[in-house]
């Protein structure tokens, strides 16, 4: 996989619910991140046994 330059990635620590839409993924990261989901930015995110991401 490629990473264009510039690429800012960003990982959210705490486990997530896998079962989690795009849409309350992206309300996270509005709401308790406070930052722009659609600016461009890749935001990763964890499950709770540690074994999956979802981005």
């Amino acid at each position: 996989m490629l990473i264009p330059e510039g690429l800012k990635i960003y990982f959210y620590l705490p486990p997530t619910d896998m079962r989690k839409s795009i849409n309350t993924l992206c309300l996270l990261i509005a709401d308790i991140l406070k930052m722009d989901p659609t600016a461009g930015h890749l935001f990763l995110f964890r499950s709770r046994d540690k074994n999956k991401l979802k981005a």
